[in-house]
Formats: C-alpha cells, structure tokens, sequence
C-alpha cells in the first residue's frame, strides 16, 4: 500500500506490507442467538520519506518503522433468523 499524508508541517509519503493473524469462536446461546469472539494479531512494516511539501521535493528525511501486535479484538452478539 502505498499513502500520503499530511500533518500541516510536512507530507509523508509511505509504502507498508503488513500481515494479520485471527482466530475467532462462536457459543449458541440459543435457537436465535449466539456470542462471537474474535481476536487478531500481525504486524506492519512501512517504508517512509518526509517531505517539506508534495510539489517542492525538499527531502526532510526517511525511515523505517516494524509494528508487531493486536490488529483487532470483538466480542459479537449475533441474532440467527
């Protein structure tokens, strides 16, 4: 995926792969109902370059960043017709 950003004092221009983990498991509670838990884990890395703004080019500076956690936590209430 590749992003641009923009927090008002510099553009940030990225690339990030990233991969995900998840596991979830349903209980019937009854006919119609049933509870749902989910968890995820994964990781990111991005590759990204500062720059003072989009047209100008002005290199600021560039880095790397590895993420590795929680994704996504649910706990579902679900209703079966």
């Amino acid at each position: 995926t590749t992003f641009t950003l923009n927090d008002k004092k510099e553009w940030i221009s990225a690339e990030q792969l990233q991969n995900n983990y998840g596991y979830g498991y349903a209980w019937m509670l009854g006919k119609h109902w049933n509870i749902e838990a989910e968890l995820c884990i994964g990781g990111a890395y991005t590759d990204y370059t500062k720059y003072n703004c989009p047209k100008c080019g002005d290199k600021l500076g560039a880095g790397d960043h590895i993420y590795w956690g929680p994704t996504k936590a649910a706990i579902n209430l679900v209703y079966l017709f």
